[in-house]
Formats: structure tokens, sequence, C-alpha cells
């Protein structure tokens, strides 16, 4: 983590994805730990990334867009760029938003889908850019 200060004299932290999934990751390895009755060690790490990494970074990149924290993997000009309360209104983005995230779609879900629910492709194509559902595909701390 990492404070810098913006124009104005606000002060931004930066926060590093590895270092918020080691925190949730230890999180996890003392429930499991707790549950076990014993240290289950490092396994727990992996086990973490293989059930939550995903869904971990897809959330951290909403953060990022909302604006609500920085985190430095992701590119510094999309800090912030889904906090257009306009923009948030579109019924295209909660349905982006809401797959992107708990069901784990991918471009191309949302392109088989979107006629379906009346969206166009255009309408697509704006949210998806701003999305950049390929920046949140990181790789795990631990394998």
């Amino acid at each position: 983590m990492m404070t810098i200060m913006r124009a104005g004299g606000e002060r931004l932290t930066i926060h590093s994805l590895r270092d918020l999934a080691s925190h949730e990751a230890d999180a996890f390895k003392w429930l499991e730990s707790e549950r076990c009755g014993y240290d289950v060690g490092s396994i727990a790490h992996r086990e973490w990334c293989r059930r939550h990494w995903r869904t971990f970074c897809r959330y951290r990149r909403i953060d990022h867009l909302l604006g609500t924290r920085r985190i430095r993997e992701f590119d510094d000009n999309s800090f912030g760029s889904l906090n257009d309360p306009i923009f948030l209104l579109r019924p295209v983005v909660s349905f982006v938003v809401q797959r992107f995230v708990h069901e784990g779609w991918e471009n191309l879900h949302f392109f088989l889908w979107a006629e379906s629910h009346g969206f166009s492709d255009r309408e697509l194509v704006d949210v998806l850019s701003v999305l950049d559902v390929n920046s949140a595909r990181i790789d795990p701390p631990w394998t």
C-alpha cells in the first residue's frame, strides 16, 4: 500500500492486489485452521486462490473503475472511469457488471445474450470498453 498526493492536496492510497489478496487468504487460512483444529499452512493460500482469485480480481476491478479503491495492477487512466452517475444508471451497465462479477461472464457471453436482454451491440461495446474484462485476468500469487 502506498499513499500519494493528488492535485488539490487530496491523499490517494494505492493498493496492491497481492497485498489485498494476502489479507483475504490469511483470513481464509485462519478459518480453515480453526475448522480443522490445526494449522493448515500454505495449502490454504493455494486453495483460496483456486476458489476465490478470479472473483476477487473482478471485484477489485470494479472498485478501481468506480474510484473507490486504486489498485496498482490496473491502468491509472481507468481509475474512476465508471464513476459517472448518468452512465451508471444505464440498464446495460448494471446487466454487465452483475454478470461480470457474480457469474464470471466473458465478452463473448455478453454478445450472445445482449439481444435477448434488449441491448444493442453498440451499448454493450460502450460498457465493455470501460470494463476491459481482459485487465482483470491477473495470475494468482500462489499456485
